[in-house]
């Protein structure tokens, strides 16, 4: 599926910049196999009203210098914008937003719902004219608008377009509950939700006290703080401002450079939203000054929802850092953070998830894949050993949709991510696929059931993998032996994927399941599934995988194992913390880092073309593995090595979990919020006897099943 993030990433601010940066990151970690864009929709009026307030001169608060260094400004932005953003194509209005055929679209979060603002085009924010069905707000604020003043009837529309509506302060859970009669989720700021690269600051600095856009603070309370740190060899900085006092110009910085000013910071004074956050979420002791009413609502309303108290400067404040360092209790804080965390996530991920359920598009990034081929090659030699006597075939069934959106995911140049280097391998990673597949007997092209019955099969079997997925791109009614009750058929470890319990399940579907002739599944969602759609009782089966040794068509293609040890990562998005740690990890034990069938900046290799045979012989001989899919998790048994499953969507947890619990190893499964235990699991020993003898069981009773007797 395709997914738009609709915000002000265009602006020339920090936290405009973060916000957009983070949801992106946000949904990105738990919709993986999406592609996720920020739309790069700019409105001119707006975008010439904020470049050109960098090139203003406050001679009361800035030199020449200075100020030289600000009007830098818009173009560090728009360098790390093409830097660090994934954007789609330049957008000026909505039609050229239509053209780009979003499937779901998110607008939020920051103040685009801020339609007193006349400058940033608040209409477009609001839905008006759009013609994407799966409109979701994430985090909006409305910013200085009055809760009684009267609302524009665009608003009201376009509020009421929207399929799933969360809010960032009170002001807008006020603004859509009038609207709409239904109070809004309230979720985070998606600056919570994502972690923040590291930075290197130009200059080394010594002990600071950071300022940000902390306006009109009294004099006499601005005297003792200079005061103080002067008494006490401190440096006075601003964060991306400037001000005649301040120990050095720090006003041209980079977004994660900003950042890091919190970062390292002593202390903090702020009077915006975000200066408050990245004070939070750096655990800093932090003061704000407010006099905007729109800040002082938005901030107060924050440090409520986070029980942080006592943070608003006072007319007797005194500035006292040693006896200020602890006023703030960041582990009861970050309780709560943690709790209002998976909360924010969770809605993203119902959000998104039913855009994708209504869109019947999921999963639109549908590959070339290992697991996939090794399953059916696993089928075809586990029936050829149990029929000696029978010619085994694969039906060539060809989802003309779903062979579309294949042949398009591989060929798509991903600008951020792939070089021209990686897109070549992509090409013949597709090349490599196409032969071994031409390896395995198939039937000629066929696209409907009436095509089968002319093929005069004496058995089908369905399966494995995911065939029954009611929401891919793949679905067919055919794939659950609808269409083929004249013949004799067997679902063999068929998954349902995305499947729940709300989604739609066609009656066409429900009349197939009842007429298979022996029916399982490979997990424990799909038993479930296959028992509430037909009534039936179904056996829970391996992966094919799991029936056959691999090692034979190792050898004969002369495969080699890497001449070094390694740490292997398959389709895992670990977040920048678990890479730092990992390398580390990596350094001190003489080991590489290396990944398959993708390339990312921290590993050490990255092998791209593989053919699935080298992908399987990379599992055989790792030292540890980390990935976050089913079929790297099965491999990871098969080989008996030490394994951390780390997934990040709904989809595959579940799959993952349900085959950690049936091999008697569920601790393998690292869940998110518990990253920090990522080095701890892979020291972690393991004991797979019991795996083992469950395997063994299992292999036999699919042998039975397969067959239809006690052998």
């Amino acid at each position: 599926m395709k997914i738009g993030i609709l915000t002000h990433q265009y602006i020339n601010n920090y936290g405009a910049f973060l916000q957009a940066w983070a949801l992106r990151e946000a949904i990105s970690e738990l919709f993986p196999e999406d592609e996720v864009q920020i739309i790069d929709y700019v409105n001119i009026k707006h975008y010439i009203i904020n470049a050109g307030g960098w090139f203003r001169f406050y001679k009361n608060r800035e030199t020449l210098k200075e100020w030289f260094a600000k009007i830098h400004i818009p173009n560090t932005f728009a360098k790390a914008r093409n830097q660090e953003m994934v954007l789609s194509k330049r957008c000026f209005n909505a039609r050229q937003i239509n053209e780009l055929a979003f499937d779901c679209i998110v607008v939020g979060s920051d103040e685009v719902w801020n339609y007193r603002d006349t400058k940033g085009n608040a209409e477009l924010k609001f839905g008006v004219g759009l013609t994407c069905k799966n409109l979701i707000a994430y985090a909006p604020s409305v910013g200085k608008t009055a809760a009684d003043e009267a609302i524009p009837q665009y608003v009201i529309d376009g509020i009421r377009k929207f399929k799933r509506i969360s809010a960032r302060d009170d002001l807008t859970e006020q603004l859509v509950e009038q609207v709409t009669g239904n109070a809004p989720k309230r979720v985070l700021d998606p600056t919570f939700l994502a972690e923040f690269p590291r930075a290197e600051l130009k200059a080394k600095r010594k002990p600071y006290i950071l300022f940000y856009y902390c306006e009109n603070l009294p004099e006499n309370i601005l005297n003792q703080i200079f005061y103080y740190t002067k008494e006490h060899g401190l440096a006075v900085y601003g964060a991306g401002e400037c001000d005649k006092r301040y120990s050095e110009v720090t006003v041209n910085l980079t977004p994660f450079e900003w950042v890091e000013m919190f970062r390292n910071a002593e202390f903090v004074f702020t009077g915006t939203f975000h200066g408050a956050v990245f004070s939070i979420l750096n655990r800093r002791q932090f003061k704000v000054y407010l006099t905007n009413e729109s800040r002082i609502k938005k901030v107060t309303a924050l440090l409520s929802e986070l029980q942080i108290t006592n943070r608003h400067i006072k007319e007797d404040f005194c500035f006292d850092l040693e006896s200020m360092k602890s006023e703030i209790n960041y582990e009861k804080v970050y309780d709560v953070i943690e709790q209002n965390r998976q909360s924010s996530k969770q809605y993203l991920k119902d959000a998104i998830g039913m855009a994708k359920n209504e869109n019947r598009n999921f999963n639109t990034s549908l590959r070339k894949n290992y697991g996939a081929f090794l399953q059916m090659k696993a089928m075809y030699e586990t029936l050829r050993r149990l029929y000696p006597k029978a010619e085994i075939v694969v039906v060539n069934y060809v989802n003309p949709r779903h062979w579309r959106k294949n042949i398009i995911h591989i060929l798509h140049f991903r600008f951020g991510i792939d070089t021209p280097a990686t897109y070549i391998k992509k090409i013949q990673q597709l090349q490599t696929f196409t032969k071994y597949e031409h390896t395995i007997p198939r039937t000629h092209s066929v696209k409907s059931a009436e095509e089968i019955a002319t093929l005069k099969l004496d058995l089908i079997v369905l399966g494995s993998d995911e065939i029954w997925n009611l929401c891919g791109s793949g679905y067919h009614p055919l794939k659950f032996g609808t269409g083929l009750e004249e013949q004799q058929t067997i679902a063999y470890a068929p998954s349902v994927g995305a499947v729940t319990e709300d989604t739609e399940v066609p009656a066409e579907v429900a009349s197939g399941l009842k007429n298979i002739d022996r029916i399982s599944g490979r997990d424990t969602e799909t038993v479930k599934f296959i028992e509430r759609v037909s009534g039936r009782n179904a056996e829970k089966m391996l992966d094919p995988t799991f029936l056959y040794n691999f090692d034979a068509n190792i050898k004969k293609d002369n495969i080699q194992p890497k001449p070094y040890k390694y740490i292997l990562i398959y389709d895992c998005k670990l977040t920048p913390s678990m890479v730092e740690e990992l390398k580390q990890y990596a350094q001190n034990n003489s080991l590489k880092i290396i990944g398959a069938g993708d390339y990312k900046t921290y590993y050490d290799e990255g092998f791209i073309n593989l053919s699935p045979y080298e992908w399987v012989d990379l599992f055989r001989n790792a030292e540890k593995i980390i990935t976050g899919t089913f079929h790297g998790t099965v491999f990871s048994i098969k080989y008996e090595k030490p394994v951390v499953c780390y997934p990040t969507e709904k989809n595959r947890i579940n799959k993952i979990h349900s085959l950690l619990e049936d091999m008697k190893i569920p601790s393998r499964l690292l869940e998110i919020g518990r990253e920090k235990e990522l080095i701890n699991m892979l020291n972690k020993p393991m004991n797979y006897m019991q795996t083992q003898e469950y395997i063994a069981r299992k292999v036999q009773e699919a042998d039975e099943f397969l067959v239809g007797e006690k052998r």
